[in-house]
C-alpha cells in the first residue's frame, strides 16, 4: 500500500474536504489523532498521486504525450479510464479547478489519441458523476463522432457491440441518441441547403441549440 506524509496545513488548505473529513475521524475515534494513517477507499493510488501532483505544481502530466503521438495512438488503453477517475476524485473531494484541468487535460490528449469509451467506463463516468457535468459531454461527444465517423460496412459488423455500448447507462443511452438526431438534423439541413443552391443553415430551435455537439473539435 502506497502512503503519503501530508501536513495538516497543506491540507486544510490545498483540500478542505479531506481535511474535514480526518477531523470528524478524530472526533469519532478519542483514539485516533492527526498523526495517524488515514485510508481513502475507492481511490487507487495512480489517481491520487496525479491529484497530489497537480496541488503541488498545478500541472498534469501525460506520459503517453511524451512518449510521442504514435506511441499515444498505441497505448491509449485505460489512459482515459484514468483521468476519468482523477475527476471523479476532484470531484468526490471538492476540488473545482482539478475538475477543470482535468477536462482540459482530457481534450489535450483527445488531440494527439483517439478515444472509445468501453462500456465500463461509460458506466463508470455515469454513475460516478453529476448529470450534465462536463466529463459526461466528452464521453457523449466521443461516442457520437465515432458512430457517425463509421463506414456503414463496418457498422454492420458490429451491431452487436454498438447495442452493447447504447445500453450500458440509461441516461448515456438517452444523451447518445439526442445528440445523434440533432447531428442528423444538421446534415439534412446542410444537404437540403445544397439542393437548393442555398448557403447552409447550421441553426436548431433555441431549445436545442445548447445540446449540439462540435465534431470537429
Amino acid at each position: 500500500m502506497e502512503s503519503w506524509h501530508l501536513g495538516e496545513v497543506f491540507l486544510r488548505n490545498r483540500i478542505p474536504s479531506l481535511a474535514t473529513k480526518i477531523k470528524e475521524l478524530c472526533q469519532e475515534d478519542p483514539d485516533h489523532n492527526l498523526d495517524d494513517p488515514v485510508t481513502l477507499r475507492g481511490v487507487e493510488p495512480q489517481v491520487f498521486a496525479l491529484g497530489l501532483d497537480w496541488l503541488l505544481t498545478g500541472k498534469l502530466g501525460c506520459s503517453l504525450l511524451r512518449s510521442g503521438d504514435n506511441a499515444a495512438n498505441e497505448s491509449n488503453i485505460g489512459h482515459f479510464a484514468t483521468w476519468c477517475a482523477l475527476y471523479v476524485f476532484a470531484e468526490d473531494y471538492e476540488l473545482p479547478d482539478l475538475s477543470n484541468a482535468t477536462i482540459e487535460r482530457i481534450k489535450n490528449c483527445l488531440s494527439h489519441a483517439e478515444w472509445s469509451p468501453s462500456t465500463s467506463e461509460i458506466k463508470y463516468v455515469f454513475k460516478k458523476t453529476k448529470e450534465d457535468c462536463p466529463l459526461q459531454k466528452v464521453v457523449t461527444k466521443e461516442v457520437t463522432k465515432r458512430f457517425i465517423r463509421q463506414s456503414l460496412p463496418d457498422f454492420q459488423e458490429q451491431v452487436e457491440e454498438w447495442t452493447k455500448v447504447l445500453s450500458c447507462h440509461p441516461e448515456f443511452h438517452a444523451k447518445t441518441i439526442n445528440s445523434l438526431k440533432i447531428q442528423f438534423a444538421l446534415t439534412s439541413r446542410r444537404l437540403g441547403a445544397q439542393r437548393r443552391g442555398q448557403p447552409p443553415k447550421n441553426r436548431l430551435p433555441q431549445d436545442l441549440s445548447n445540446e449540439v455537439i462540435d465534431l470537429t473539435g
